[in-house]
């Protein structure tokens, strides 16, 4: 006999799903629930719906992080770790603050997404907000004043100044993405060590006889970092002056302001390849390189550091590095999970993804 919802008036008009996901979540918390949840199937049987619907009850209890990952023909397991009567972060406001003057990266919008599912997935209201993180050296008052804006609770960041990691963390709990971060150990970070992943990457292009690798960076605090990559590889054969040449800050994030940039570091360092760390540089690269007879990667290795599916339909197409998401968002339901205390700093790898735009260095360079 099928599960039937009585109510004697329509208090709220929950979609079904979600009304089976609240019911199978009272039994996971109760303990009626334990070890595994049946399939769909079995669920649509036992509680009167159809498949899709049991299917569309798991995954928002997968997003509440009470669920592991979905496997081909195997039920999904419970995560009991943390399991609390209540989830400190529902009825919460989460702000999320990225940068103003430059659109978003595909895998960041998509990241970003999953983020407000699961927090909404456990009935807090989520709230995006664009700020100038470059334009604040010290940004306690604006940030103060956009918290107050929208009454947030807590925060994520997406690729912020140290200067504004600093400030949300000594606010309230805080959560970041990518970006410089503060020393702050109340402060959860998941992101990559930008200086260990670009070490096999430089002697990635340093095998195919590169040595002039270009990097242009929107944020000064990058700088030392990616030098540090540098130094790991060419050691003291590669002097500081080099360096500072091949490292350069682009700061406007206009793209008429980085067809200049590119005019003027590509005649005066002639590099045999670049680097970028964002899909927007490599897009006005590749621009660049086609308007002015830039043959990639003939001419000019490019590898991104960025990843964009849809970038697979370029020509050629480019060697980009992915950042794992699916973890990325597990380190975050254990940060809502555990009642917003920190889950500490997290350093993951990224995948390197195979292209076309890498080649030799070209000779007499």
């Amino acid at each position: 006999m099928g599960f039937i919802f009585r109510m004697s008036k329509p208090i709220e008009r929950k979609p079904l799903a979600v009304v089976l996901a609240d019911k199978l979540e009272e039994e996971i918390r109760t303990g009626q629930l334990k070890g595994y949840v049946a399939g769909r199937r079995i669920l649509a049987k036992r509680y009167g719906v159809n498949e899709k619907t049991a299917s569309a009850a798991l995954n928002v209890l997968s997003k509440k992080g009470l669920l592991a990952d979905a496997e081909s023909g195997k039920r999904r397991k419970i995560i009991t770790q943390d399991i609390k009567p209540a989830a400190k972060a529902a009825s919460k406001r989460l702000l999320i603050l990225h940068q103003a003057n430059t659109p978003l990266p595909v895998e960041d919008v998509l990241l970003l997404r999953d983020v407000q599912d699961s927090w909404e997935a456990n009935g807090g209201p989520v709230s995006w907000a664009r700020v100038d993180f470059g334009r604040y050296k010290k940004p306690g008052r604006v940030l103060d004043g956009v918290i107050d804006r929208y009454g947030a609770d807590a925060v994520v960041l997406m690729s912020p100044t140290v200067h504004w990691s600093t400030e949300a963390a000594r606010r309230l709990p805080t959560f970041q993405f990518g970006g410089a971060f503060s020393a702050n150990p109340s402060l959860s970070l998941c992101s990559f060590a930008l200086d260990s992943e670009l070490v096999p990457l430089i002697q990635f292009f340093v095998d195919q006889g590169h040595r002039k690798i270009f990097v242009p960076t929107p944020n000064e605090e990058l700088v030392n970092a990616i030098q540090n990559a540098y130094r790991s590889v060419f050691g003291d054969s590669m002097t500081q002056s080099e360096m500072d040449e091949l490292v350069q800050v682009f700061p406007e994030r206009v793209p008429q302001a980085w067809r200049g940039y590119w005019k003027k570091a590509l005649m005066q360092v002639n590099p045999t390849a670049v680097m970028l760390l964002d899909d927007n540089a490599m897009l006005s690269l590749y621009g660049f390189c086609a308007e002015v007879g830039i043959k990639i990667p003939r001419d000019l290795s490019v590898l991104s550091l960025s990843y964009d599916e849809r970038f697979e339909w370029m020509q050629p197409v480019p060697v980009m590095t992915r950042f794992p998401i699916k973890k990325a968002i597990k380190l975050f339901k254990s940060w809502m999970r555990g009642g917003l205390e920190s889950v500490g700093k997290n350093f993951l790898q990224v995948e390197l993804r195979k292209g076309e735009s890498i080649g030799p260095a070209r000779k007499g360079v």
